[in-house]
């Protein structure tokens, strides 16, 4: 069981002599349904080609092979 209190307040602004305006403010109540999903977005365009570094330095020679599997 729920219970929801609806607590709404009215307030009404004058603006001029004839004009005036009303506020509503009060509770939004329980959210409805999500709505329906949306297209997809347009796919991204490829990045602009840049000039290459250069390479690094050598790493560390590897540890020997086992040479009875050569």
């Amino acid at each position: 069981m729920m219970i929801v209190f609806i607590y709404s307040e009215v307030k009404t602004v004058g603006l001029g002599e004839a004009d005036q305006l009303a506020v509503l403010q009060g509770c939004p109540g329980i959210p409805g349904e999500a709505g329906p999903k949306g297209e997809p977005g347009l796919s991204g365009t490829k990045g602009e080609m840049r000039i290459k570094g250069s390479p690094g330095k050598a790493g560390p020679p590897g540890t020997k092979g086992n040479p009875k599997y050569i």
